[in-house]
């Protein structure tokens, strides 16, 4: 199993059990980001932001360890290593310190 699928296998892990009788839509509400886009996450579809990430850990009230581990995976997916083999060591930076997409002013 690549890291973006064990990554999405986790969070969705972890929604089941803070919001067991939600869906998946309720779910993405609360935590304030597109249903789409959870659904992608869970899915291994593609890797999460540190923005997302850390809305997922504090509407799952997921303790220290439980976010180490999910940044972690999303740090060092295959899709990371793919980048800094392409690119060299100066996507490093790019790769593990991830900025959200928003409006430039």
């Amino acid at each position: 199993m690549d890291k973006e699928n064990e990554l999405g296998e986790l969070l969705k892990r972890h929604r089941e059990k803070a919001f067991p009788d939600e869906g998946l839509r309720r779910v993405a509400e609360k935590v304030g980001i597109d249903y789409a886009h959870l659904f992608r996450l869970e899915a291994g579809q593609y890797v999460p932001t540190d923005e997302s990430l850390q809305k997922i850990a504090n509407a799952y009230k997921l303790d220290a360890q439980a976010q180490l581990l999910m940044f972690n995976l999303a740090r060092l997916s295959d899709h990371h290593l793919r980048i800094i083999e392409r690119a060299g060591e100066d996507a490093v930076v790019g790769a593990f310190f991830r900025k959200s997409k928003r409006p430039q002013k």
